[in-house]
């Protein structure tokens, strides 16, 4: 999920991280599915800074503040109601993300 409105990058999926350590700082994170502590951090291939890790979160986030501040360009196509993570620079091939019929993307 890119997330327009969070703050952190948040995983819950094992096969989508690498090195996945206890972090040395604790968070307590409250949205509206409720409160749960966070105490985890992992790497991403394709990310240059450590996400956030719990396996009790819902799914996994993408603070768009962090991707566009730290690596990326996005761009969101209305037509196609999608944003485009662009890296052709990298050599690597863009990422869609696609909004959910829920309205979520």
């Amino acid at each position: 999920l890119l997330d327009s409105q969070s703050t952190i990058d948040l995983f819950c999926n094992s096969k989508l991280v690498q090195n996945l350590t206890k972090s040395d700082k604790h968070m307590r994170l409250q949205s509206n599915g409720g409160t749960m502590k966070v105490s985890h951090k992992a790497m991403m291939a394709v990310y240059q800074h450590d996400v956030s890790f719990s396996k009790h979160a819902i799914t996994n986030i993408i603070a768009l503040s962090n991707l566009i501040q730290e690596q990326y360009q996005d761009t969101y196509k209305s037509n196609q109601q999608m944003s485009v993570v662009h890296r052709e620079d990298q050599n690597k091939p863009n990422m869609q993300f696609r909004m959910h019929k829920s309205g979520l993307q």
